[in-house]
């Protein structure tokens, strides 16, 4: 995606990202820390959903791959709450994934999978509830 100017009109790619965005129930980030930060075309989407109103009240789950990462951990919570997202911390978690592993490897553990099942679990629960209080509104 092109650099986030709000000053230029939205093109297509980027409408279709905050579409499919606005589309989910709630969203599950996993990302990266690069140069103890967000890496630059993360933060890049993140910049086309600001100003999309339907993204405020987003139930937002992180998961962490790495106990050691701490800064693009706290960096995102704090720009997806400013972006009016709502972090439901019962369903963050911080799983340690080994270099090489994959996701057979994460399910064949069963305490990270079923902490993992108990964190989406959470999330999904987050999601139900949004859904029912703007079908109240």
């Amino acid at each position: 995606m092109p650099g986030c100017r709000p000053s230029i009109p939205t093109r297509r790619r980027q409408a279709a990202f905050r579409e499919k965005v606005a589309g989910a129930s709630a969203l599950l980030v996993s990302c990266p820390e690069y140069a103890h930060g967000i890496p630059g075309a993360f933060k890049n989407a993140l910049d086309w959903l600001v100003g999309d109103g339907r993204f405020a009240g987003m139930p937002v789950a992180l998961w962490n791959g790495s106990p050691r990462s701490v800064h693009a951990p706290a960096q995102l919570r704090e720009v997806l709450s400013t972006m009016a997202a709502r972090i439901v911390d019962p369903a963050c978690v911080t799983i340690p994934v080994q270099s090489g592993a994959g996701v057979a490897d994460l399910l064949a553990n069963r305490a990270v999978a079923g902490e993992l099942a108990a964190a989406l679990g959470r999330l999904v629960e987050a999601a139900r509830v949004r859904a029912e209080d703007t079908a109240g509104r």
